[in-house]
Protein backbone atom coordinates (compact mmCIF):
# COMPACT_ATOMS: atom_id res chain seq x y z
CA UNK A 1 0.00 0.00 0.00
CA UNK A 2 1.53 3.76 -1.08
CA UNK A 3 -0.11 6.90 0.45
CA UNK A 4 0.36 10.49 -1.64
CA UNK A 5 -1.16 12.64 0.97
CA UNK A 6 -0.50 15.73 -1.32
CA UNK A 7 -3.47 14.43 -3.66
CA UNK A 8 -5.51 12.28 -1.45
CA UNK A 9 -5.12 8.98 -2.92
CA UNK A 10 -5.15 5.23 -2.21
CA UNK A 11 -3.57 2.99 -4.25
CA UNK A 12 -3.96 -0.71 -3.97
CA UNK A 13 -1.62 -2.87 -5.50
CA UNK A 14 -2.38 -7.08 -5.25
CA UNK A 15 0.15 -9.15 -6.56
CA UNK A 16 -0.39 -12.53 -8.01
CA UNK A 17 1.17 -15.62 -8.81
CA UNK A 18 3.72 -15.79 -10.76
CA UNK A 19 4.94 -12.22 -10.10
CA UNK A 20 2.31 -10.45 -11.80
CA UNK A 21 0.75 -7.39 -10.78
CA UNK A 22 -2.35 -6.66 -10.64
CA UNK A 23 -3.78 -3.34 -12.48
CA UNK A 24 -3.92 -0.67 -9.11
CA UNK A 25 -7.05 0.57 -7.64
CA UNK A 26 -7.83 4.32 -6.18
CA UNK A 27 -10.23 5.60 -3.94
CA UNK A 28 -10.36 9.70 -3.01
CA UNK A 29 -10.82 10.02 0.75
CA UNK A 30 -12.43 12.86 2.51
CA UNK A 31 -10.01 14.80 4.72
CA UNK A 32 -11.82 13.38 7.71
CA UNK A 33 -10.60 9.72 6.41
CA UNK A 34 -6.91 10.33 5.94
CA UNK A 35 -6.53 9.57 9.69
CA UNK A 36 -8.14 7.83 12.43
CA UNK A 37 -10.32 9.31 15.27
CA UNK A 38 -10.92 12.78 13.35
CA UNK A 39 -14.66 12.53 12.63
CA UNK A 40 -16.13 14.48 15.99
CA UNK A 41 -18.62 12.45 17.96
CA UNK A 42 -21.98 14.85 17.42
CA UNK A 43 -23.02 17.06 20.98
CA UNK A 44 -26.59 15.40 21.64
CA UNK A 45 -27.74 15.42 25.08
CA UNK A 46 -29.03 12.60 26.79
CA UNK A 47 -32.53 11.81 27.73
CA UNK A 48 -34.38 13.64 30.32
CA UNK A 49 -35.50 12.33 33.36
CA UNK A 50 -39.31 12.08 32.73
CA UNK A 51 -39.63 12.94 36.89
CA UNK A 52 -37.99 16.56 35.75
CA UNK A 53 -40.13 17.96 33.51
CA UNK A 54 -43.47 20.00 33.99
CA UNK A 55 -46.50 19.69 31.86
CA UNK A 56 -49.38 21.83 32.03
CA UNK A 57 -51.70 23.42 29.09
CA UNK A 58 -50.86 26.52 28.44
CA UNK A 59 -53.88 28.28 26.03
CA UNK A 60 -56.48 27.12 23.57
CA UNK A 61 -58.06 28.46 21.06
CA UNK A 62 -60.73 27.98 19.08
CA UNK A 63 -61.46 26.81 15.35
CA UNK A 64 -65.08 26.87 14.20
CA UNK A 65 -66.37 23.89 16.47
CA UNK A 66 -62.94 22.05 17.28
CA UNK A 67 -60.52 23.86 19.27
CA UNK A 68 -56.73 23.70 19.47
CA UNK A 69 -54.48 23.52 22.93
CA UNK A 70 -50.74 24.12 23.41
CA UNK A 71 -49.44 22.03 25.74
CA UNK A 72 -46.29 23.18 27.56
CA UNK A 73 -43.12 20.99 28.74
CA UNK A 74 -40.59 22.81 30.58
CA UNK A 75 -37.18 21.02 31.85
CA UNK A 76 -36.82 21.32 35.82
CA UNK A 77 -33.80 19.69 35.68
CA UNK A 78 -30.27 20.48 35.91
CA UNK A 79 -28.73 19.44 32.90
CA UNK A 80 -29.32 20.07 28.58
CA UNK A 81 -31.72 16.88 27.66
CA UNK A 82 -33.96 15.31 25.28
CA UNK A 83 -37.97 15.37 25.42
CA UNK A 84 -38.41 12.33 23.04
CA UNK A 85 -42.12 11.55 22.82
CA UNK A 86 -41.71 9.54 19.83
CA UNK A 87 -43.56 6.88 21.61
CA UNK A 88 -46.55 8.92 21.87
CA UNK A 89 -49.71 6.85 19.74
CA UNK A 90 -51.67 10.06 18.61
CA UNK A 91 -48.22 11.65 17.47
CA UNK A 92 -48.46 12.70 13.66
CA UNK A 93 -46.06 11.52 10.56
CA UNK A 94 -45.46 15.89 10.52
CA UNK A 95 -44.53 16.48 13.98
CA UNK A 96 -40.54 16.65 15.27
CA UNK A 97 -40.47 13.43 17.36
CA UNK A 98 -38.28 15.59 20.10
CA UNK A 99 -36.76 19.02 21.48
CA UNK A 100 -33.77 19.73 22.79
CA UNK A 101 -33.96 21.78 26.06
CA UNK A 102 -31.72 23.63 28.61
CA UNK A 103 -32.44 24.25 32.11
CA UNK A 104 -35.52 26.44 32.49
CA UNK A 105 -36.47 26.77 28.59
CA UNK A 106 -40.07 24.67 27.38
CA UNK A 107 -41.04 23.09 24.39
CA UNK A 108 -44.51 23.65 22.82
CA UNK A 109 -46.76 20.89 21.86
CA UNK A 110 -49.65 21.42 19.75
CA UNK A 111 -52.70 19.32 20.01
CA UNK A 112 -55.26 19.80 17.87
CA UNK A 113 -57.47 17.42 15.27
CA UNK A 114 -56.49 16.22 12.40
CA UNK A 115 -59.70 15.48 10.83
CA UNK A 116 -62.11 17.62 10.88
CA UNK A 117 -64.88 15.64 9.52
CA UNK A 118 -66.30 14.59 12.32
CA UNK A 119 -68.43 15.54 15.55
CA UNK A 120 -66.14 16.45 17.84
CA UNK A 121 -65.71 15.35 21.46
CA UNK A 122 -64.16 17.52 24.36
CA UNK A 123 -61.05 16.13 26.06
CA UNK A 124 -59.62 17.04 28.97
CA UNK A 125 -56.60 14.95 28.70
CA UNK A 126 -53.86 14.33 26.63
CA UNK A 127 -51.44 10.99 26.54
CA UNK A 128 -48.02 12.04 25.87
CA UNK A 129 -45.30 9.10 25.95
CA UNK A 130 -41.74 10.15 27.16
CA UNK A 131 -38.90 7.92 27.12
CA UNK A 132 -41.16 4.77 27.24
CA UNK A 133 -42.88 6.84 30.35
CA UNK A 134 -46.78 7.72 29.73
CA UNK A 135 -47.39 11.43 31.05
CA UNK A 136 -51.13 11.83 31.22
CA UNK A 137 -51.63 16.15 30.61
CA UNK A 138 -54.60 17.06 32.26
CA UNK A 139 -57.34 19.69 31.81
CA UNK A 140 -56.44 20.33 28.09
CA UNK A 141 -59.44 20.95 27.25
CA UNK A 142 -59.68 20.73 23.86
CA UNK A 143 -62.67 19.95 21.30
CA UNK A 144 -61.50 17.81 18.57
CA UNK A 145 -61.85 14.37 16.49
CA UNK A 146 -59.30 12.75 18.15
CA UNK A 147 -56.21 14.55 19.65
CA UNK A 148 -53.21 14.26 17.60
CA UNK A 149 -50.03 15.72 18.35
CA UNK A 150 -49.43 18.22 15.84
CA UNK A 151 -46.35 19.73 16.20
CA UNK A 152 -43.31 20.06 18.69
CA UNK A 153 -40.76 22.91 19.22
CA UNK A 154 -38.60 25.02 21.62
CA UNK A 155 -40.39 28.07 22.65
CA UNK A 156 -39.29 31.74 22.56
CA UNK A 157 -37.44 32.65 25.80
CA UNK A 158 -38.61 35.87 27.32
CA UNK A 159 -35.96 38.55 27.03
CA UNK A 160 -38.21 41.44 29.11
CA UNK A 161 -40.97 42.07 31.90
CA UNK A 162 -44.63 41.63 30.39
CA UNK A 163 -45.50 45.18 29.79
CA UNK A 164 -49.25 43.99 27.71
CA UNK A 165 -51.37 42.17 30.26
CA UNK A 166 -55.23 42.08 30.62
CA UNK A 167 -56.84 40.65 33.79
CA UNK A 168 -60.15 39.82 34.50
CA UNK A 169 -62.13 38.37 37.92
CA UNK A 170 -63.97 34.87 37.71
CA UNK A 171 -66.01 34.73 40.43
CA UNK A 172 -67.60 31.41 39.98
CA UNK A 173 -64.72 29.45 39.84
CA UNK A 174 -63.87 28.35 44.12
CA UNK A 175 -63.37 31.97 45.81
CA UNK A 176 -62.80 33.55 42.68
CA UNK A 177 -59.91 33.62 40.51
CA UNK A 178 -57.77 36.24 38.71
CA UNK A 179 -56.95 35.38 34.96
CA UNK A 180 -54.11 37.48 33.49
CA UNK A 181 -53.24 37.25 29.83
CA UNK A 182 -49.93 38.17 27.89
CA UNK A 183 -51.89 40.18 25.30
CA UNK A 184 -48.35 40.74 23.13
CA UNK A 185 -46.73 38.86 20.54
CA UNK A 186 -43.70 37.94 22.38
CA UNK A 187 -42.74 35.68 25.35
CA UNK A 188 -41.92 38.12 28.50
CA UNK A 189 -41.04 37.42 32.05
CA UNK A 190 -44.01 37.55 34.63
CA UNK A 191 -42.41 36.85 37.19
CA UNK A 192 -43.53 35.63 40.98
CA UNK A 193 -46.89 36.86 41.98
CA UNK A 194 -46.41 39.46 45.69
CA UNK A 195 -48.89 38.09 48.09
CA UNK A 196 -49.20 35.42 50.99
CA UNK A 197 -48.75 31.81 49.29
CA UNK A 198 -51.11 28.66 49.61
CA UNK A 199 -50.69 25.55 50.67
CA UNK A 200 -51.79 22.53 48.55
CA UNK A 201 -51.43 23.53 45.28
CA UNK A 202 -50.45 21.15 42.84
CA UNK A 203 -50.23 23.12 39.19
CA UNK A 204 -47.11 24.15 37.95
CA UNK A 205 -46.04 27.67 39.04
CA UNK A 206 -45.76 30.02 35.97
CA UNK A 207 -43.54 32.71 35.81
CA UNK A 208 -43.09 33.49 32.20
CA UNK A 209 -45.43 33.98 29.87
CA UNK A 210 -45.37 33.57 25.87
CA UNK A 211 -48.04 35.36 23.61
CA UNK A 212 -51.84 34.74 24.28
CA UNK A 213 -50.51 32.41 27.25
CA UNK A 214 -53.09 32.52 30.35
CA UNK A 215 -52.66 32.25 33.97
CA UNK A 216 -54.69 32.08 37.35
CA UNK A 217 -54.30 34.02 40.48
CA UNK A 218 -55.96 32.78 43.43
CA UNK A 219 -57.92 35.48 45.75
CA UNK A 220 -58.87 35.11 49.53
CA UNK A 221 -62.42 36.08 50.32
CA UNK A 222 -63.00 39.51 51.92
CA UNK A 223 -63.00 38.71 55.90
CA UNK A 224 -60.65 35.66 55.95
CA UNK A 225 -57.71 37.60 57.19
CA UNK A 226 -57.82 40.54 54.94
CA UNK A 227 -58.75 44.19 55.58
CA UNK A 228 -60.74 45.30 52.52
CA UNK A 229 -61.35 44.60 49.21
CA UNK A 230 -58.23 44.61 46.32
CA UNK A 231 -58.18 46.20 42.89
CA UNK A 232 -54.55 44.72 41.80
CA UNK A 233 -52.31 41.71 41.53
CA UNK A 234 -48.45 42.51 41.77
CA UNK A 235 -45.88 40.31 39.90
CA UNK A 236 -42.32 40.91 40.66
CA UNK A 237 -41.03 41.42 37.34
CA UNK A 238 -44.11 42.83 35.44
CA UNK A 239 -45.24 44.53 38.40
CA UNK A 240 -48.73 45.95 39.33
CA UNK A 241 -51.98 45.01 36.97
CA UNK A 242 -55.47 46.30 37.78
CA UNK A 243 -58.48 44.16 37.66
CA UNK A 244 -61.64 45.58 37.57
CA UNK A 245 -64.30 43.66 39.79
CA UNK A 246 -61.65 41.99 42.02
CA UNK A 247 -62.94 41.18 45.22
CA UNK A 248 -60.96 39.61 47.98
CA UNK A 249 -58.00 39.88 49.32
CA UNK A 250 -55.21 40.88 47.21
CA UNK A 251 -54.06 37.19 45.92
CA UNK A 252 -53.09 33.93 47.11
CA UNK A 253 -50.77 31.74 45.77
CA UNK A 254 -48.78 31.69 42.35
CA UNK A 255 -50.02 32.29 39.03
CA UNK A 256 -50.73 28.78 37.65
CA UNK A 257 -52.93 27.22 34.23
CA UNK A 258 -55.93 29.02 34.27
CA UNK A 259 -57.20 26.07 32.07
CA UNK A 260 -55.95 23.93 34.89
CA UNK A 261 -58.59 25.67 37.25
CA UNK A 262 -62.35 24.97 35.09
CA UNK A 263 -64.37 22.02 35.25
CA UNK A 264 -63.95 19.69 32.30
CA UNK A 265 -67.46 20.33 30.29
CA UNK A 266 -69.31 17.71 28.20
CA UNK A 267 -69.99 19.62 24.80
CA UNK A 268 -67.87 21.21 22.86
CA UNK A 269 -69.73 24.62 22.97
CA UNK A 270 -69.35 24.30 26.34
CA UNK A 271 -65.47 23.82 25.92
CA UNK A 272 -65.14 26.86 23.23
CA UNK A 273 -66.99 29.25 25.68
CA UNK A 274 -64.20 28.40 28.19
CA UNK A 275 -61.18 29.06 26.29
CA UNK A 276 -60.99 32.53 26.28
CA UNK A 277 -62.47 34.92 29.35
CA UNK A 278 -61.34 37.89 27.77
CA UNK A 279 -63.51 36.88 24.48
Amino acid sequence: MRWWPAVGLLALAACGGGGDTAPSTTHRLAPSQRSASTVVRPDTPPPCDPDSLTWWTAQASPVDVTSSATVRVRNDGDGWCEVDVAGSPTLSTEAEPSVWLEPGEWGDLIVGSEDGRCSPTVFDTVEVVVSHVIVEVSSIVVAACEPSLLAFYVADSPDEPCADLDAVFIDDVADGVVVVRNAGFVSCDLGAVVGEGVDGTTAPAITALAGGDVVAVDVVPVGDGCGGDASSVEFDAAGTVVVDGLEGCPVAGPARPWFGSVPAPSLPADALALLDPFG
